[in-house]
């Protein structure tokens, strides 16, 4: 959004779904999961608390960085053939595999699938919500630079 400040791509019309998890949190559960005998031999699937959209991430990034691009949607057969035109230059802006990572949610388990993994809550993490983390990666990201107090935030 830094570089392109108009317009962003909004690939597969933004639908696919995250759960990003706080770094922290995953540390702390590895630890707690190597400390315990009893998570030996055990899956779990680490995510955040909320499962967000991809259009949503990107406008909570636009909102924190002061930004307000207007979002295009992309198809996913036009980002594979930006992929293959540009994935193989140093400092491509979207590769073969990240392509294919935009197409499939990636989120915890739910339903009778979660009945066969564990989760954060399950290594006795309280998962960190986004809006608490985010602003303290993006601020130097800020429109007006990182040394302004945030706007409306």
């Amino acid at each position: 959004m830094r570089i392109s400040q108009l317009v962003f791509p909004l690939f597969g019309n933004g639908v696919t779904k995250f759960q990003p998890v706080f770094v922290g949190d995953v540390a702390e559960a590895v630890a707690r999961a190597l400390a315990d005998d009893v998570t030996r031999s055990k899956t779990y699937e680490l995510g955040g608390p909320v499962v967000y959209s991809f259009k949503e991430l990107l406008a909570l990034i636009a909102t924190l960085t002061e930004r307000k691009p207007l979002f295009i949607p992309i198809p996913f057969f036009l980002l594979n053939i930006m992929a293959a035109l540009t994935g193989w230059l140093p400092y491509a802006p979207v590769t073969l595999d990240q392509a294919r990572l935009l197409r499939v949610d990636n989120v915890v388990k739910t339903g009778s699938d979660a009945a066969i993994v564990g989760t954060l809550r399950d290594l006795g993490v309280q998962p960190m919500a986004l809006e608490a983390i985010l602003p303290s990666y993006l601020w130097t990201f800020r429109r007006a630079g990182q040394f302004t107090e945030p706007r409306g935030v």
